[in-house]
């Protein structure tokens, strides 16, 4: 199966399942500010809307590197992260949001860009199946307004 083939499916079966949520309302959000801060957080991770999805895509080259050797490209990679920010409520900390999640990743020959499904090992001539990437689930923990120790959330606190 090629790259394009199974990103598309994988596209199309995101747009199936995808729903369309209401404009939220313009308003100037405040960094300062925990619950602004938190929003921005979350804007930046899944968009505007709660529960609407979001797509990541990227692409990269993989290399190996070995002492006195130069570097050299493995394979290429290419993949794909669908993500949603989900409200979540607590007593304590307030109104959050909690990131769900999957993605994909392929390896693709660096000659001609196929999926592979296998690889020869350049330094030992080994010839081995090749495990595409498939994280299901790659979630999040919920960020509230205040930590458990009460402290206010920041933009300082992403990571």
């Amino acid at each position: 199966m090629t790259l394009r083939k199974s990103l598309t499916a994988l596209a199309t079966s995101i747009a199936a399942v995808a729903t369309l949520g209401t404009p939220a309302a313009a308003r100037v959000l405040d960094p300062d500010v925990a619950e602004d801060a938190l929003e921005i957080a979350k804007r930046i991770q899944c968009g505007v809307q709660d529960g609407e999805t979001a797509v990541y895509h990227w692409a990269a080259n993989v290399y190996s590197r070995a002492p006195g050797e130069r570097d050299r490209l493995l394979f290429r990679g290419e993949g794909m992260n669908v993500r949603r920010c989900v409200q979540v409520e607590d007593p304590e900390r307030g109104t959050g949001w909690r990131m769900v999640n999957r993605e994909v990743m392929f390896y693709l020959s660096p000659k001609t860009g196929e999926v592979l499904d296998t690889w020869t090992n350049p330094w030992t001539g080994e010839t081995v199946e090749v495990m595409q990437i498939h994280n299901d689930p790659v979630n999040g923990r919920p960020n509230f307004p205040r930590a458990a120790a009460g402290t206010p959330y920041s933009i300082d606190s992403l990571g």
